[in-house]
Parts: C-alpha cells; structure tokens; sequence
C-alpha cells in the first residue's frame, strides 16, 4: 500500500513541527475517503479469498483422501500429507475440512510415535472445534490419545486433565461405540499408567500471563556516562566509542535489551516463543500469523487480539507494520495503565495537550516498562530521516490510525478516560506512531542470524559416540592398495579420466562437501515480505506468470515497479490494482514461501534489532569487540583481543574480513555510503586471506591459480565462476556416485568401491582446488575419516597433521573451531579408541598417539573457551567436559602404560 500513490503533505515541509500538527494536515477528506476505500478493497479480497478457500477445502479433502490410501511410505502418500498441511494453513476454522486435517495430522504422528506433534495437532484440533459441533465420539478419542500422550512426554498435569475429559465424554458413549478397537485400544493403554496419574497431587497449572514489563540490567555500568549502557571504560568522542583505559579479551563492553523483528520467510520461528519450528500452524482466525502449539496462541492473543483483523485483510502485512504495530499496542498497554489514569487527563481538550502531558510524566517519573515508553519519551531528529523515510513514516502512521478507528476496538479500550473528541484522539494516535516509528528506523539496524556455534559435519546425520563405533574390519594392514587389490592405472586413473570427460552437468544442491563454507555473501538486506509484495505486483502485469517463477523474479528492480505506479492516475485504476495484488497475496502466500521452508531448511535469519546505544559504533571490518544477541533477548558486546587506552572501538556489520571478499564489502558498505579504511581494506586484494581461500587452478594453463579477485584465468582468459561451476559439478557426480556405493549391498566389494571412489574424489579435489581451498581441506578430512574408520590409521594421522597445518597456515582458529576442528576431533577419536580400547588395532606409535591425544585436547579447550565466550555454555559444554574427561584418561594411559606399546 506504500506504493499506492495517496494525497499527503510534500516531504519537503518542516520537519521540526509538532507531530501532531504534521498529522493534523493529513486528515483531510479526501486522504481518508481513500484510505476508507482500499481498507474496504482488502476486506473484499479477504471474504472472496476465504469462500475460495472454503471451496478449495472439499477439492483438497477428496483428494488428500485418495492419496492417504496408498501405502504410508510411498510418495503418494507424502502428497496426501502436503495437502493435509496445506489445509491446516490456510482452510477457514468453519470449515470441517480444518478439524478432519488436524486430527488426520495428529493421528499419522501418534502412530508413528511422535507424541509430542500429535499432542499439538491434537490440542489445536479441539481448539478448531470449540465454536463447532464436533462429534463426542471423535472428541472422546482425542481426550484418550491426548492423555497418553502427554504421559508419554512427561506432562503428568496435562495428562491427569485430559484424562478426567476422556472419562467425561466417555461416560456419554454407548456401550456398542466403546466395544470398537480403538476405544479397546486406548483403555488398553489408560490404565497401566492411570493409577499413577490419579494419585498425583492436585497441582494447578501457572496461568498463562506475559510479563509486559522488562527491566535493562544496569549492574556494572556507568549510567551517567554519555552512553548509558556502556563500561565505565568506554567514552564518546568525535562519533566514535573509545577506550578509557586497557581493556583486556572478553570484557563485556556493553550489554542493551533491544526490540527485535525476524526479517524471515514465514513459517520458520513461532510469533510468541520465537522458535525455530517443523509442526507450525497460523492463527485459526486470520490464517497468517504463525505459531508453534496452542499454548503459544494463547500467550499472544492478548495482543493478536487487536492485530488479528489487520492480518486477515493483509493491511499489517502490506504495510510493513507489524512489528510498529505491535510495539505500539505494548505502549497503550503501559499508557493506559500507568499514565491515563492520572486526572489531569480529563481536563485537556485537544490531542496535543495530551500529547505534551504524556511526554511530560515520560520525562519526569521512573515507569514500569521504560524501554518501550523509550521509544515515544524523546522527539526524534526527523531531519536525519530520508525522504523516502519520512514519506513512510507519515504514510504509515496515516493509515494505521484510519484502520485502528475504522476495524479495531482500540480507542474505546485504551483511551476511553480521555475527554478529547475521536479526531483528537486520532491526532494523538497518529503522532504517537510517527514518533515511534521514528525512534525505530534512526537506532535499528540488521544483522543476519545464523547462530555463532554451529557444528558443521561432514557425513549425513550426528557423528556417533566413540563407544559406539563397530569394529573396523580389518586388523594390521600397511598397503591399502594391495589389501583391496587395485589396480592404480585401471581403478583409479583411467576411471578418474572417464568421469572427466562426463559433461552431464549435476546440481551441486544437497551436497554435504560444496555446501560447507563459512563464507557467508555480503548482500544487501532486504525485507523479505516486500520482495513477495514486489513479485506478486509483477504477477498482477503477467498473469501468466506462474506462481513457480515468483522465486526466479525476486530480483526485479522496484524502480521500474515505482514507475509503472507512478502512472496509474485514475483512481480506478489504483482501487483495481489494490484489489488485484491484494488477491493474488492471498492466494499465493502459503504457496510461495512453504517451498522455501521444505527445501531451504538452514536458511539464515536476518534480525532487525533496536539497540541506540550500538548505534554509537563505528564499522570495521576488522572489528575488535563482538556483538551477540543471547538466548534471554539481550545484546552484549565484548571485547575480541586486549585494547589498549585510546583505541577505537568497532563492530563489523555483515562485512567481515575473515568471512567476506573485498568486493562483497565495498558493495554492502556502498549501500549505506560508508568506506571502510581499516588495515585489511588497506592490504592489496589479491593477497587477502578470503581470496586465498577460494583460490581454483585453471585446467588449462598449467594449474595457473585463479581466485575471485582475478575473476579470469590471466592466460586463457576462462572466467573464474564458470571454471568453478565446472569443477563443483565434476565433484557432485562423484557425490552422488559414493552415494549409491554407500547405500548398495556388495560387502567386500562395496568398500572397495567406496575406497576408489574416496580416492578419486581426493584427486579430483586437488586437481581442480588449491591446497588452501576450502572444498579441498573438506575432502581431505572426509578421506582422513573414511581411512580412520577402516583403520587404516598411519595413513589418516599422516592426512590429519598435513590438513592441520594447512588450515593453521590460511584459516584463523576463530573460525574453524566448531568447523575443520570439529570434524578433525572425531576422527582423532576413531583413532584413539581403536588403538587405546581395542589392543589388537593398535597400529600407531607412542609419540603419534600422544600427538592426536595433545591435539583434540587442545581443540576440546579451545571450543570450551569460545562456548564460554559466547555466553552459551550449556548442554554442549557439558558434552564437551566429558570428552575432555576421557583425553586425560587416555593420556594417562598412553604416557604411563609404556608396556603396552611394542615399537
């Protein structure tokens, strides 16, 4: 809606005006006749979508119904389930397809043992039926799995509360109903566990309740320096936060609880509890918003209440206000109580007496919840906005406040104790946004999310245990060539040149050795609601485009979008056009973005965070304090290396020296026009590390050594990505065909399959990457592994301390410690237990052992130090003392038990 042109005030006014005059202007008929008007064009689209939707229920239902026929693991029968999720999402709650969906849902998990996801499905399904007339009989089912359920996931007052429904509507069944199988069944089941659940203790379960109010943890701060949550030992000066005095590695420098908005394709994190979720559903009401169980519905409806009808006619969402929205009604909760109660509020007449009154008490008096009524206490510099900024900002105020008055209850419950008439109050409501929004947009800004201590691995699925480890197959054997008794010209160089010469290309898509990188692209940041909102307006052009093509359109440039707009000057052809995105939105959302969730589950999450006092740092890409967001919703900075008195203090902001190119910084920072002249911009591209890294070697020229800073071969000129797509695709066939090696029947035959395929890999791998190339170091320690298991153990230690000097040599530990160093400390964990636990593979030497029991106690320490560093040593530290534990036991026996080693 943004985009549709609206009368309001030139950009160009007077900025420094009262907001409540700037608003006062815009309230002109005209304005809101056409606010009124596509407010009402959203609300049409909504009723149409939903009668579409009821119809498209029986369509689904019959076909889901037909698919769930066939055999539970083939593939029809995983579309009859898509289709069931499909209905879960988007069916109205009215509809009996909803409540057939769910329980069908809720059934498939019971039966396969996924308690905890039937119980959801189970929970929300009795929702759904709560304003319907479901049959007692399947309610009384549902009460008898549910109780099972919960006992079996260890939520005895759950289970003692639907246990208790279950006798209720049990008692109203005919005898004949609970002679069935499955009435047999679940009594069955009852009563082993339902003496246990009877005899507890009559606990009462918490109220559901959300604290509105949270305080900022000053304990340690200086709270009358210049920057109030900052360390006594930082100053500001000359825009730039400095060290007072020495500030030694991992002191916390500043520590700010923020508002923050999820920049994300739905469906990835539920709305209340934030996390990240497989099983979703969205509100039963207006089907957009999405959360993770019933229990997280309840806890957000005190808010969605009031937002609810914004999702259902997609004003919140084409807006670009949900969050501004949410944390105004956060306020108007705290204004209402705490400031409109005071009487001096039954006196004032106009809006911006009460408006003046409320910024007053803001400054004068300590409140609960100071860190919200922050965000309206302080006039915003206005002057520092953008046009465009301000442009929205008034737009969006506008037209909230018009939906506020015209479809919520919002005025008669939160400013029912004011006097003024409803315009005044709609000048209050408004400025209050402007304000807000404000504050926002000048003391936000996005980080992408990825989580700081993810442990990539190599291999599909957790590494086992060490204990658990079968043992290898063979004993002590030196040459591996002839134990497997392969011919080298025949098995491996000639086989390697036939793969060559395949040009079949292969999608380098699922592959666990190209999709492993650190390296992150520098892009630019984009909302990704507004990138659909853009797509779904160059549908509206092509109405021939399919929904499928929307991914591939994503980046259409908005300008020519804007233009188009720009033309449109009738106020028909604008009203058809609300109309006409506003259709497709609803049609296409759930089809556009749960694709991106099935196939791209490890997308990272970009944050929009609110922090003023980190907006006081300087970028660099070289930074040397680190920002972290914590798991309790704080923002912390600490300190990554001692800095000395004087020094300026930087944060890197998605341009990082270690992670991102040269370009890929120069590109980002020109979007905010900033050039960074820290010392690794000042160093000559071609010698950065993050080059080096990415670093392949022409095929054509002698292995000349190509890197993304040259972009081409200097000889023959073949472009840097072409080459590369070229030899990741050389890999990926390989993948796959150690793939079918993998999951083949062939006994001895299969390993010595997969051994040649190994090898060939290694040698692809160092034909086409550098030594240094991350591709390269991954295949080696894949190969390190594969050899390890087979204990083949000289040759995987010889492989082992090569890769690691390597990696020391090109890569900072800082960010290969839950990377090459968690994949090089199971192998050394192979290693040890075959030759400590298991005497008759012993194969290694004394000093050899001692080498790798040195080195994974090192990498345990080191990972140990950074998990503490980060604030989240928690049940991964506990894991990672117990693998400590057993490297002293292990170097214990290896330092005092010399008879056992016969060398």
């Amino acid at each position: 809606m943004h985009k549709m042109p609206l009368k309001l005030p030139a950009t160009m006014w007077k900025r420094n005006l009262p907001e409540e005059e700037i608003f006062n202007s815009t309230l002109n008929t005209s304005n809101v006749k056409e606010t009124d008007k596509f407010i009402t064009l959203l609300d049409e689209a909504a009723v149409s979508y939903r009668n579409d939707c009821l119809e498209l229920a029986d369509v689904m239902y019959k076909e889901a119904k037909k698919c769930l026929t066939a055999r539970v693991d083939s593939s029809t029968h995983t579309k009859g389930m898509h289709l069931v999720d499909s209905i879960i999402l988007k069916i109205p709650r009215d509809s009996s397809r909803l409540v057939w969906a769910l329980k069908t849902r809720g059934d498939f998990n019971y039966q396969s043992g996924s308690f905890e996801f039937a119980s959801r499905d189970y929970e929300i399904f009795l929702e759904a039926c709560a304003k319907g007339n479901s049959e007692v009989g399947v309610c009384c089912q549902v009460y008898g799995r549910l109780t099972i359920c919960m006992y079996m996931t260890k939520q005895q007052i759950k289970s003692r509360k639907y246990l208790i429904e279950y006798q209720k509507c049990r008692s109203k069944l005919s005898f004949e109903i609970l002679q069935g199988q499955v009435f047999a069944e679940l009594d069955d089941h009852i009563k082993t566990f339902e003496p246990l659940v009877n005899n507890m203790e009559c606990i009462v379960a918490p109220a559901i309740s959300e604290s509105l109010y949270f305080l900022t943890p000053y304990n340690g701060f200086n709270g009358s320096s210049e920057i109030p949550l900052t360390s006594a030992a930082c100053g500001y000066r000359n825009d730039s936060v400095y060290a007072k005095s020495t500030i030694p590695q991992g002191a916390v420098l500043f520590v700010e609880e923020h508002f923050y908005q999820p920049v994300k394709f739905p469906f990835l994190r539920c709305e209340n509890c934030r996390h990240y979720t497989t099983l979703f559903y969205t509100c039963l009401e207006c089907r957009y918003k999405c959360y993770c169980s019933l229990l997280c519905m309840e806890i957000d409806k005190p808010f969605h209440q009031y937002e609810c009808e914004g999702y259902m006619q997609l004003s919140l969402i084409f807006l670009d206000a949900a969050n501004i929205f949410r944390l105004f009604l956060r306020i108007l909760f705290l204004l209402n109580d705490h400031v409109f109660h005071r009487k001096i509020f039954h006196k004032l007449k106009t809006g911006g007496q009460v408006l003046n009154a409320i910024y007053h008490m803001l400054g004068s008096t300590m409140l609960f919840g100071t860190r919200y009524l922050g965000l309206i206490r302080n006039k915003p510099s206005y002057g520092s906005l953008s046009s465009i900024q301000y442009s929205t900002v008034i737009t969006t105020a506008f037209r909230l406040t018009i939906f506020i008055e015209k479809k919520t209850n919002i005025m008669e419950t939160f400013l029912n104790k004011l006097s003024i008439s409803n315009k005044q109050k709609m000048i209050v409501v408004g400025a209050l946004l402007m304000r807000l929004h404000s504050n926002i947009l000048l003391n936000s800004f996005d980080i992408e999310y990825v989580g700081y201590l993810t442990n990539f691995s190599l291999l599909n699925g957790p590494q086992p245990d060490v204990p658990k480890y079968i043992n290898p197959i063979r004993g002590l054997v030196e040459d591996i060539y002839e134990f497997y008794n392969i011919d080298v010209e025949k098995d491996i160089n000639e086989r390697n040149d036939d793969i060559i010469k395949c040009e079949t290309p292969v999608s380098r898509a699922a592959s666990a050795i190209l999709n492993w990188n650190h390296i992150k692209n520098c892009t630019p940041i984009d909302d990704i609601l507004s990138i659909f909102k853009d797509n779904i307006i160059m549908m509206y052009f092509n109405p021939e485009l399919s929904s499928k093509q929307l991914e591939e359109k994503r980046a259409q440039d908005p300008e020519i979008i804007n233009g188009y707009l720009a033309q449109l000057g009738s106020d028909e052809s604008r009203f058809e056009f609300v109309k006409g995105c506003a259709d497709l939105f609803h049609k296409h959302f759930t089809d556009y973005f749960l694709p991106m969730f099935e196939f791209h589950p490890h997308l990272s999450e970009v944050i929009t965070l609110y922090c003023p006092t980190l907006r006081r740092f300087k970028h660099s890409c070289v930074p040397n304090v680190q920002v972290m967001v914590l798991n309790n919703g704080v923002v912390i900075g600490k300190s990554l290396r001692e800095i000395n008195e004087n020094e300026e203090l930087n944060i890197a902001f998605k341009a990082h020296y270690l992670m991102h190119t040269r370009p890929e910084r120069k590109n980002f920072l020109k979007i905010f026009n900033t050039k960074c002249n820290c010392k690794s911009c000042q160093l000559v591209e071609i010698g950065e590390s993050t080059n080096i890294r990415l670093a392949i070697k022409c095929d054509k020229c002698k292995d000349l050594v190509i890197t993304p800073a040259h972009k081409s071969c200097s000889e023959c000129q073949t472009l840097y990505a072409d080459l590369l797509a070229k030899y990741c695709s050389t890999i990926r066939l390989l993948e796959k065909q150690l793939e079918a090696a993998t999951e083949s029947n062939g006994g001895e035959n299969k390993e010595r399959e997969v051994y040649v395929l190994q090898t060939i890999l290694l040698r692809q791998a160092k034909r086409c990457f550098t030594q240094q190339n991350e591709i390269s170091v991954n295949i080696e320690l894949q190969y390190a592994h594969f050899l390890a298991l087979k204990n083949f153990a000289q040759q995987s230690y010889d492989l082992l301390m090569e890769v690691k000097e390597k990696i020391l040599k090109y890569y900072p530990e800082r960010i290969i410690w839950f990377t090459f160093y968690a994949f090089i400390l199971e192998t050394i964990k192979v290693l040890l237990h075959y030759n400590l636990e298991k005497l008759n593979y012993c194969t290694l030497s004394k000093d050899a052992l001692l080498n790798l029991c040195r080195l994974g106690i090192y990498i345990i320490k080191g990972q140990k130090e950074t998990f503490e560093f980060y604030e989240k040593f928690d049940t991964h530290g506990i894991i990672l003392l117990e693998d400590l534990k057993r490297f002293f036991i292990w170097k214990k026996r290896i330092i005092c038990e010399g008879t056992f080693f016969e060398f």
